[in-house]
């Protein structure tokens, strides 16, 4: 009798290459619009010709979104196929110890609540600032250093860089998500977390250092779009796109295009026209800067794989976008295999221990699963607390980026 078996590592290698022809895909579909643009202007009579080449753009721009979708969903099913294997190894070994460590809460130093439970991006504005009066008595003036380490805040003030804390507070959940991946991941390696990333794991008090370790990632990353990176240009169009929602005419008067597909914003969809536009306005650069309040799925996974790219520490990301949430059997086998999984999603509750809702309609917000309970609820770290959340509440726009970070010792 034949039995199916697959050979992930022959096969994440095949979707390796796959991207690559994905993104000549993409290229040669930006290079057809331009060849129809310079025929537009000198053979403007021949319609005909620039339609055909507008409708073959079109058909490339098609495919790319189906191979994407390929290599989507190939990459989700190595992930699993490994995670399932391992879990079946481990299950016919030692099922109640397998169990056990299904959960990160209460196994890991960084969510055992007692310094804290993960990263709190509010931590330097309400903590770390001080009182001003004349001056910022109690400040962290080793902290107000730190900053001024990095070019762009070299010449801040004390208030200047009470005003950044605040923006981290309002915008950072995304970066301090990634930061509770990263000590996970470190927790135990001191030395090589030092190596990699230049200063202590550990503050003076002898907690983690998250308030460096997430300003160091959002002083280096923030706002900023890698297109030589995985989901840069995807990051930069959407983001950019986000921002005319509620001024169509604007973006129409401005590009001469539709924002939406057939010009129906109930469909969800941009229009081809419209992303070509934005990546017709970047296509000379690899880095690009723009303002943004918050990360999506797309610039966050972007901006992880710069991030540690430049540091040489190796990591894989798998994003998932869909209706379908994660069940708690699929969280405890991305755990159980040494994954991170960090969620974003808006208009939701947390709950505390007891089943009390604590805050109510949420807005969007990216938090760090820990685990769940035996009700199928996510237990996740938010502001430095421990909270659950109820899967059947999320509604649409949850999305999940899974992390895979590689520690060198």
């Amino acid at each position: 009798m034949s039995h199916l078996k697959v050979q992930p590592k022959k096969m994440k290698t095949l979707l390796d290459g796959v991207e690559q022809e994905l993104f000549m895909l993409q290229e040669s579909a930006v290079e057809l619009r331009h060849i129809r643009d310079i025929l537009q202007r000198q053979f403007w009579k021949d319609s005909h010709i620039t339609e055909g080449l507008f409708n073959l753009a079109q058909c490339l721009d098609n495919q790319y979104k189906v191979m994407k979708q390929v290599i989507d969903v190939g990459r989700q099913i190595v992930y699993m196929y490994e995670d399932n294997e391992k879990n079946l190894v481990e299950e016919n070994a030692n099922e109640v110890n397998n169990r056990k460590n299904s959960n990160l809460d209460g196994h890991s130093g960084v969510f055992d609540e007692k310094g804290g439970y993960g990263g709190n991006q509010g931590d330097p504005s309400y903590n770390k600032r001080g009182w001003k009066f004349i001056w910022r008595f109690g400040a962290d003036k080793e902290l107000f250093d730190f900053v001024r380490g990095y070019a762009a805040y070299s010449d801040y003030s004390d208030d200047q860089i009470v005003d950044l804390y605040d923006r981290i507070n309002r915008e950072g959940c995304g970066y301090v998500a990634f930061a509770n991946n990263i000590f996970v991941e470190y927790e135990g390696n001191d030395a090589a977390f030092e190596r990699d990333f230049g200063f202590p794991m550990y503050d003076k008090n002898g907690d983690f250092n998250y308030n460096r370790l997430m300003i160091d990632f959002y002083a280096s990353t923030d706002d900023k779009y890698y297109l030589n990176q995985v989901d840069g240009s995807t990051a930069l169009v959407n983001d950019r796109l986000l921002d005319y929602i509620g001024k169509e005419n604007k973006f129409r008067e401005k590009y001469g295009v539709e924002l939406w597909k057939d010009g129906d914003s109930k469909s969800g969809r941009w229009s081809m026209e419209a992303m070509q536009v934005i990546m017709d306005e970047h296509k000379n650069e690899k880095i690009v800067t723009n303002r943004e309040k918050g990360t999506s799925i797309f610039s966050l996974n972007n901006r992880i794989n710069e991030y540690l790219g430049n540091k040489d520490v190796k990591v894989q990301t798998n994003t998932i976008n869909s209706d379908k949430r994660l069940t708690s059997d699929e969280i405890s086998c991305y755990i159980d295999s040494g994954k991170n999984i960090n969620i974003a999603t808006k208009n939701f509750n947390l709950y505390d221990e007891e089943g009390n809702a604590v805050r109510r309609n949420v807005g969007a917000h990216w938090m760090t699963i820990t685990g769940t309970t035996e009700g199928g609820q996510y237990i996740v770290s938010s502001w430095g607390q421990k909270y659950y959340i109820h899967p059947d509440e999320l509604k649409a726009n949850t999305s999940y980026l899974i992390t895979d970070i590689t520690v060198i010792k």
